[in-house]
């Protein structure tokens, strides 16, 4: 079986040194569709195997906004996992949005931490483990297109405090693989949605492989 070795990238514009040893995203390098596609300003930045789906307003790319909540209660700070791994993920969501957390669909975001994987909503709400959270008005990109090949940091962004500036500045153009053969243990917000809209299928459930359209 092939390996790609993790390639080292300086982020653009970035004021301050930050660099990003690439994860192994490839199965089998050289078999996959990859093209460049713009990523919108004043989303959140993107790391290798976020997935991402298209604004339908302008054609751009933004990352997969949906996740599902960590734990229930009740309260304002909601924590968010990735279903398919059930890790902790930085959120998708910027503040100003309004999502759905289970059935409560008045929610606007207020705070967003990149570190704990937490979003603050405006009032207090009961939640459960394991619900959906996404956005209340869909905007093209609840539909899951591609995946980033490579990381995108802002170039506000600060490596000793990534929750601050954790924001597109301007828009960015980044390679993204529509079809091929990956890790699925790399590939971040990944969930039953997603995994219809990319046609993916596991490669032997004893492999970290997926098969995408």
């Amino acid at each position: 079986m092939s390996t790609f070795v993790g390639t080292r990238y300086q982020a653009p514009n970035v004021r301050s040194i930050a660099e990003q040893t690439v994860a192994e995203l490839l199965v089998h390098p050289g078999n996959e569709f990859k093209k460049g596609v713009t990523l919108a300003a004043g989303y959140p930045c993107v790391e290798v195997g976020d997935l991402l789906g298209r604004i339908t307003a302008t054609g751009k790319f933004r990352r997969y906004p949906t996740a599902l909540v960590h734990t229930g209660g009740t309260g304002t700070v909601i924590k968010l996992k990735d279903q398919t791994l059930g890790n902790v993920i930085a959120p998708p969501f910027k503040v100003g949005e309004i999502v759905n957390v289970g059935t409560d669909n008045t929610n606007t975001i207020v705070a967003v931490n990149h570190e704990t994987g937490e979003i603050t909503i405006g009032g207090s709400i009961t939640f459960v483990a394991d619900e959906d959270v996404h956005l209340t008005t869909a905007d093209g990109a609840e539909a899951a297109v591609c995946i980033a090949a490579r990381p995108i940091f802002s170039g506000l962004y600060d490596p000793s405090n990534p929750n601050l500036n954790n924001m597109l500045d301007v828009d960015y153009l980044v390679d993204a693989i529509f079809q091929g053969i990956l890790k699925r243990s790399v590939l971040r917000g990944l969930d039953t949605a997603a995994v219809t809209a990319l046609a993916a299928q596991s490669l032997m459930p004893a492999l970290d492989a997926v098969i995408i359209r």
